[in-house]
């Protein structure tokens, strides 16, 4: 699923709803118009894996959200080895039926040893989850995957952005994490120097660590030309644009991830604490409370709230958001 929305994402002609948004859906029973409305789209890609030793049967359904109208469905049975080629066919088959004329060439998927890129979601997921063991165990998985296929640049800048959160969260020493980070993410530029992903990692490292911004605008650049609208090279730009008190540009920055992915809670905090820092404090205000209504457990979005009431002269209401707060 991740990777087929990788490759959609891709084509620059389609608008595709990112991975931490249109992940909530995974599972569970759903009206197909609520979904398309909340995630700001007109069709909807669903369908599921079953895995019996080698063979996989993946079934795929395109589905056009405002009638439900099925406007084209497969079923592919095939070896785990062939399972990049099947990405690359349902991305094609979605491209067709909804009539796309690409401008380019459609993009095609990496194909890797498939145990080392099963290691490598599993990786992404443990990471996701966030946490000293969450990112220990995940750590492992890159590593394992890494000793399968050691030309593997993906897993390489997974591994660097890894170790760069332990640093950021305390659970490695600033000088430990950030050598390892900087060592994994020049293994992975080395093996492919066309991974934007892998430049954006470069440039939170550079300046958030070595404070070499412009060795950071060089890298925030070639990610940005390699993959203009991917979610993490845009958050690399935004931190960088931040960084250097640029904040309307790294706010438009934001919003363009919260165009792809309007239910993802780390960006809403970014835009809101982002408005905060130029005054805008009723738009502020408005981030964080949508954040809430996503996620009403999330952690110093309250005292971020308090802060603001303060400053509108507004205590009795900062004490009420204080004694709200998760953290």
């Amino acid at each position: 699923s991740e990777e087929l929305l990788n490759l959609l994402a891709k084509i620059p002609e389609l608008k595709v709803a990112s991975r931490s948004s249109a992940f909530q859906f995974k599972g569970e029973k759903f009206d197909l118009k609520d979904v398309a409305l909340k995630l700001d789209v007109a069709h909807i890609l669903e369908g599921s894996v079953r895995k019996a030793g080698n063979q996989v049967r993946i079934t795929a359904q395109l589905i056009k959200a405002e009638d439900g109208y099925h406007m084209w469905s497969d079923t592919y049975d095939r070896s785990l080895d062939n399972i990049f080629a099947i990405q690359d066919e349902i991305s094609a088959a979605v491209v067709e039926a909804l009539k796309i004329e690409l401008l380019g060439e459609a993009p095609k998927a990496e194909v890797v040893n498939p145990e080392a890129y099963a290691l490598l979601l599993k990786a992404r997921y443990l990471y996701s989850k966030w946490g000293k063991e969450n990112f220990e165990n995940a750590v492992i998985a890159y590593q394992q995957a890494l000793t399968i296929d050691p030309g593997y640049a993906e897993a390489w800048a997974g591994l660097s952005v890894t170790y760069l959160s332990q640093a950021q969260s305390g659970y490695l020493t600033s000088e430990e994490g950030v050598v390892m980070a900087r060592n994994a993410v020049d293994k992975a530029l080395e093996l492919n120097p066309n991974l934007a992903t892998a430049w954006a990692r470069l440039a939170l490292i550079q300046s958030m660590f070595e404070w070499d911004w412009k060795g950071a605008e060089v890298s925030v650049r070639k990610a940005l030309d390699l993959a203009p609208s991917d979610p993490r090279v845009l958050g690399a730009a935004a931190n960088l644009a931040s960084s250097r008190g640029n904040l309307e540009e790294s706010l438009t920055y934001y919003q363009r991830i919260l165009a792809a992915d309007p239910l993802d809670v780390i960006t809403l905090y970014n835009i809101g604490n982002t408005l905060f820092q130029q005054g805008r404090l009723e738009e502020s205000e408005a981030a964080y409370r949508r954040l809430l209504e996503l996620n009403p457990e999330d952690w110093g979005t309250h005292t971020q709230l308090a802060l603001i009431m303060l400053i509108l002269d507004r205590p009795q209401e900062a004490w009420a958001e204080l004694a709200m707060e998760v953290d």
